[in-house]
Protein backbone atom coordinates (compact mmCIF):
# COMPACT_ATOMS: atom_id res chain seq x y z
CA UNK A 1 0.00 0.00 0.00
CA UNK A 2 2.41 2.20 1.27
CA UNK A 3 4.64 1.86 -2.26
CA UNK A 4 1.46 2.31 -4.47
CA UNK A 5 0.68 5.58 -2.67
CA UNK A 6 4.16 6.84 -3.13
CA UNK A 7 3.54 6.45 -6.73
CA UNK A 8 0.54 8.39 -6.62
CA UNK A 9 2.25 11.48 -5.21
CA UNK A 10 5.14 10.62 -7.18
CA UNK A 11 2.30 11.12 -10.37
CA UNK A 12 0.54 14.19 -8.84
CA UNK A 13 3.29 16.03 -8.15
CA UNK A 14 4.09 16.91 -11.90
CA UNK A 15 0.71 18.93 -11.81
CA UNK A 16 1.25 20.26 -8.45
CA UNK A 17 4.88 21.84 -9.48
CA UNK A 18 3.87 22.74 -13.27
CA UNK A 19 1.27 24.58 -15.09
CA UNK A 20 -1.28 22.44 -16.35
CA UNK A 21 -2.01 22.17 -19.69
CA UNK A 22 -5.53 22.49 -19.97
CA UNK A 23 -6.55 26.09 -19.77
CA UNK A 24 -9.72 25.20 -17.74
CA UNK A 25 -7.18 24.10 -14.89
CA UNK A 26 -5.17 27.16 -15.20
CA UNK A 27 -7.71 29.40 -13.96
CA UNK A 28 -8.14 27.48 -10.89
CA UNK A 29 -4.68 27.00 -10.28
CA UNK A 30 -4.70 27.29 -6.68
CA UNK A 31 -7.70 25.29 -5.71
CA UNK A 32 -6.14 22.63 -7.77
CA UNK A 33 -2.74 23.07 -6.22
CA UNK A 34 -4.02 23.18 -2.50
CA UNK A 35 -6.45 19.91 -3.66
CA UNK A 36 -3.19 17.82 -4.28
CA UNK A 37 -1.41 19.07 -1.52
CA UNK A 38 -4.16 17.56 0.46
CA UNK A 39 -4.59 14.57 -1.32
CA UNK A 40 -0.72 13.66 -0.84
CA UNK A 41 -0.63 14.51 2.38
CA UNK A 42 -3.23 11.62 3.03
CA UNK A 43 -1.55 9.32 0.94
CA UNK A 44 1.78 9.45 2.44
CA UNK A 45 -0.11 9.53 5.95
CA UNK A 46 -2.83 7.15 5.60
CA UNK A 47 -0.31 3.86 5.25
CA UNK A 48 1.86 4.96 8.69
CA UNK A 49 -1.57 4.29 10.14
CA UNK A 50 -1.35 0.02 9.75
CA UNK A 51 2.27 0.68 11.28
CA UNK A 52 1.74 -1.35 14.69
CA UNK A 53 4.39 -0.31 16.58
CA UNK A 54 4.11 3.16 15.70
CA UNK A 55 0.37 2.38 16.67
CA UNK A 56 0.87 0.95 19.97
CA UNK A 57 3.27 3.86 20.33
CA UNK A 58 0.90 6.30 19.99
CA UNK A 59 -2.14 5.28 20.51
CA UNK A 60 -3.32 8.52 22.00
CA UNK A 61 -2.77 10.23 18.45
CA UNK A 62 -3.55 7.21 16.44
CA UNK A 63 -7.25 7.39 17.96
CA UNK A 64 -7.54 11.06 17.52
Amino acid sequence: MLFSCIAVVVYATQYFLGRPGDDHFSRYIFPLRLHIAGGMGALLAGPWQFYEKLRVRALRLHRW
